[in-house]
């Protein structure tokens, strides 16, 4: 009770009194609460419209463009389903697989190996589109372009490469072949006569040679290749290919490629893309 009959005059006015400041901080904290209230309405009026509105996103200086674009590219990446890919190659002598602009496999025998003939395989993971790329060397000694300088074997080289690529279910879905489409970067002797020489020197006489860059990303998917050429396919008789070749069951798809001449072409680049 806020009062009581027995209270005397003077209590009965602190009582009353007491009310009176009861009711008024009361009234204050109601009053508070309401304009907290009204406070939060103007803010979810305010901000609710751009949480919904992407063209906030695009235009706001703390979330760029750049950034959510690559935020919505992840998330399709992350979105789509990676497959196993399995890969077969035989080079003569030494390559280097590209999924996509990156390296996935190595030739496991150092080109520098005498007669280093091998096959490899590996698998690798991805979703489509794919884009392969193929690095084939032929061994050399040096700029020359030829092989076992100043011993009565010298001579010149001759390169060949070949690849299948199949799905998690066994089918193939790519082989190197003439749609795939090739750089030469090194070629040596530009004169076969070279070979022929008791001395021969890089740049010198008979044996000039050609060389030129890697292009930078040359195994990405947005490379510009137009300019490049088909590759060239040979038979087994022109390359004749050793060791490793007879321990994969090649598909009749299948071919050996390599740049305009087998001989002088000493290191090439080739790609594909597929679906």
């Amino acid at each position: 009770m806020f009062f009581s009959l027995v209270e005397s005059p003077a209590e009965s006015v602190l009582t009353v009194h007491r009310i009176r400041e009861w009711g008024v901080s009361t009234t204050r904290h109601k009053v508070v609460k309401f304009l907290g209230f009204i406070r939060f309405l103007h803010i979810a009026y305010t901000v609710l419209p751009y949480l919904f509105d992407i063209s906030f996103y695009l235009d706001s200086t703390v979330i760029n463009k750049r950034f959510l674009t690559a935020l919505l590219l992840t998330a399709t990446a992350q979105a789509a389903q990676a497959e196993t890919y399995r890969v077969d190659v035989w080079a003569d002598n030494w390559f280097e697989f590209h999924i996509n602009g990156e390296r996935v496999a190595e030739d496991s025998v150092s080109i520098t190996t005498e007669r280093s003939f091998n096959a490899e395989s590996f698998s690798f993971d991805a979703s489509g589109p794919i884009t392969l790329g193929l690095m084939a060397k032929d061994f050399k000694e040096n700029d020359t372009g030829l092989e076992y300088i100043g011993t009565r074997r010298q001579q010149l080289g001759d390169g060949g490469v070949i690849a299948q690529i199949k799905n998690s279910n066994g089918d193939i879905v790519a082989v190197t072949d003439a749609t795939w489409r090739c750089l030469v970067i090194h070629t040596a002797p530009l004169d076969k006569a070279c070979a022929d020489e008791s001395n021969p020197v890089a740049g010198e006489g008979s044996c000039q040679f050609t060389a030129i860059d890697t292009p930078t990303d040359w195994s990405t998917p947005d490379f510009d290749d137009s300019q490049w050429l088909s590759a060239i396919v040979y038979s087994e008789q022109a390359v004749s290919p050793k060791h490793g070749y007879d321990d994969i069951a090649w598909t009749s798809e299948a071919e050996l490629i390599w740049g305009p001449d087998l001989e002088t072409n000493n290191t090439v680049l080739c790609r594909l893309s597929i679906d």
